[in-house]
């Protein structure tokens, strides 16, 4: 029954985190079921682990609601993932060797190639491997911790690229801020790579929220990077 669960639990999260359950969507436990193609038994504590992880929201008569895109969702995940990762990328920078620069350049080859062509899903797995390798060596826990906030990410990453007429413009940026971070593990220099991972997150944020609503704050986005950057102005349009 476990093992059950856990993969139902899987195919419902990446449904979700993939859009083909849409932000926002009721469900019912029978409609899902027959969606799936399982008993209802497992599916009912499948929801459960999900509405614990915040991806699904418990209704009356039975239903459920895939969670709606919200900016206090980018902000939280955005907090989270800066403190964290920025520690993550300094404690990995001085245990790379030479394969895992080889093979960190080899991740930035592949994520250009799928953005050239508009493969914005293709580009998940080496984008998703790129910011695995680079908090490699923070221990399993912190690892584990960043791959679920990289997980919840994902649907918002898509209002920036995927669903965007100026994805180009805006992964040209992120291409850069990826190439800042390679030659700061080039150079063994900590502070530059968590400086550019501090910055990729927090732009990014600041981009999914500008789409989602332009006059929601985002004050604890900016403050983060002024703690970390120096900069009290970077990013900020209201100064």
């Amino acid at each position: 029954m476990t093992a059950t669960v856990g993969l139902i639990s899987d195919r419902l999260r990446s449904a979700i985190l993939t859009g083909d359950l849409e932000p926002g969507e009721y469900a019912t436990q029978m409609s899902l079921a027959e969606r799936l193609g399982v008993s209802r038994t497992p599916l009912r504590e499948a929801l459960r682990m999900l509405e614990l992880e915040g991806l699904v929201l418990r209704e009356s008569n039975g239903r459920f609601r895939i969670s709606p895109l919200s900016i206090q969702t980018v902000v939280d995940l955005a907090v989270m993932r800066i403190n964290v990762e920025a520690l993550a990328v300094s404690l990995t920078v001085p245990r790379f060797g030479n394969a895992d620069h080889a093979r960190l350049e080899g991740c930035l080859a592949q994520i250009d190639r799928y953005a050239a062509v508009d493969d914005w899903v293709g580009l998940e797995a080496p984008h998703r491997e790129f910011h695995q390798m680079i908090v490699s060596g923070a221990g399993e826990r912190v690892t584990t911790l960043l791959a679920q906030l990289w997980d919840h990410a994902s649907r918002y990453r898509s209002i920036a690229f995927q669903r965007a007429a100026d994805s180009h413009e805006v992964w040209e940026i992120t291409r850069t801020e990826h190439r800042g971070i390679v030659d700061a593990f080039e150079a063994y220099d900590a502070a530059a790579a968590a400086g550019w991972i501090v910055t990729q997150v927090a732009r990014t944020a600041l981009v999914v929220a500008e789409r989602i609503d332009p006059t929601h704050p985002v004050t604890r986005v900016h403050d983060l990077v002024e703690r970390f950057t120096g900069s009290p102005d970077l990013f900020r349009t209201d100064s």
